[in-house]
């Protein structure tokens, strides 16, 4: 389903370039630099969120279902679209980061 919408959402841009159809897109792909510091700061208190308090946003932000796509790290992907199938039954499309820095 969700490759559907937003296949539909780049045929209207793409017949009406100056129309108002835009995809919003969430990057969440923060562990694919600076190491523990790249989830951010903890909102419970001192130091740094963990990757799995990351990743808890990450499902309130699909479950949301505002965006169109989002973008996470390879690993995280794995989990939460193989393992849990996060995506599965919305309307946000699952897309990952490969490049030569992939954290596989």
């Amino acid at each position: 389903m969700n490759m559907d919408v937003l296949q539909a959402k780049l045929d209207q841009i793409h017949a009406n370039p100056c129309g108002k159809t835009f995809i919003l897109a969430d990057a969440r792909d923060a562990d694919m630099a600076w190491g523990v510091p790249s989830f951010g700061p903890s909102r419970s208190g001192p130091g740094f969120r963990s990757a799995p308090a990351f990743r808890d946003e990450i499902r309130a932000v699909v479950r949301q279902g505002y965006i169109d796509v989002l973008l996470a790290s390879v690993s995280s992907m794995s989990i939460l679209a193989h393992q849990e199938r996060l995506f599965e039954g919305t309307k946000v499309t699952p897309a990952v980061r490969i490049n030569d820095a992939s954290d596989i």
